[in-house]
């Protein structure tokens, strides 16, 4: 910058005075991000404008809307500004190679949950694991999964497995180049800046470690700032005791059962659902769901 000054004006200046300068012309120096040029702004709006009617219009109680993305955790050290003494960089080590853990994640913006799946890659072949996942939870449920487009979105194993459930799932997909319109993005963020922002991980397990700490610590801090501070309302087709293959430690489970448990009145549902029963009588004997992914 002082050389093109230099050059342009035939003006010799100091880096400091011309810092002052350019924080005078309202300038400051900060580090550029990334955006998608070839995101088209026109079809984001309508795509706005769509799911605002599908909230408002088409939810109803036998249906929820899901936001569903995956993303990979690397071990290349993402480096972020932190605090250091003056003159002492911070130095994060580095083996040269970069494990990874993938995890696919679906948020429900009406409530907050969330369902996190760790896996050794994403496919098509775990993605439809993560399908599986999603209707095990919500059995009798039309989930909406809006996500991108992906190719292991639109595998022909999963399109086959759309044809089977059908009416269990409906996909609507993305504009391209938009993840600003997906929540769980955000989640994402969080993740890397907590787990891999400026750490050092020997290998794979540590980095899983690190992942199984940051959802613990989501879950309890959910429950902790709720205790005998707020109403909450939990809904689950779970038993308590099948608890710990959400949160995938029985310790911590026992915790936030625990506390849940204190003060609460618990209401306990038999017999058959009234949802599957009215979407089995809804379906037409000569018509087909065929839902397109």
């Amino acid at each position: 910058m002082q050389s093109y000054v230099e050059k342009h004006f035939g003006v010799c200046i100091s880096r400091e005075a011309l810092r002052k300068l350019l924080h005078r012309k309202g300038l400051s120096w900060t580090r550029p991000t990334y955006t998608l040029a070839k995101g088209d702004p026109d079809r984001q709006k309508n795509f706005e404008k769509q799911i605002d009617f599908i909230k408002k219009n088409l939810m109803d109680p036998d249906s929820v809307l899901l936001y569903l993305d995956e993303t990979h955790i690397r071990s290349y050290h993402v480096l972020r500004s932190t605090w250091s003494e003056v003159g002492r960089q911070k130095q994060v080590p580095t083996f040269g190679h970069h494990a990874h853990v993938s995890r696919f994640g679906a948020v429900n913006i009406h409530d907050g949950e969330t369902v996190l799946h760790q896996t050794t890659a994403a496919n098509a072949a775990t993605f439809l694991d993560f399908l599986r996942m999603l209707k095990e939870r919500d059995p009798d449920r039309l989930m909406v999964l809006v996500l991108d487009n992906a190719r292991i979105h639109h595998a022909n194993m999963v399109k086959e497995f759309l044809r089977e459930e059908g009416q269990c799932f409906h996909f609507l997909s993305l504009p391209p180049y938009s993840p600003q319109l997906n929540p769980i993005e955000r989640l994402w963020k969080w993740l890397e800046d907590t787990v891999i922002a400026n750490v050092f991980h020997q290998n794979r397990d540590d980095i899983v470690q690190a992942i199984a700490r940051f959802v613990d610590d989501i879950h309890e801090r959910l429950i902790a700032d709720c205790y005998e501070r707020k109403s909450v309302i939990v809904t689950s087709n779970l038993e308590f005791g099948q608890w710990n293959r959400v949160f995938g430690d029985n310790r911590l489970t026992a915790a936030l059962v625990d506390r849940l448990v204190h003060h609460a009145h618990i209401l306990a549902f038999t017999g058959e659902s009234y949802r599957l029963r009215n979407a089995l009588s809804a379906i037409q004997p000569s018509s087909s769901p065929g839902l397109e992914p």
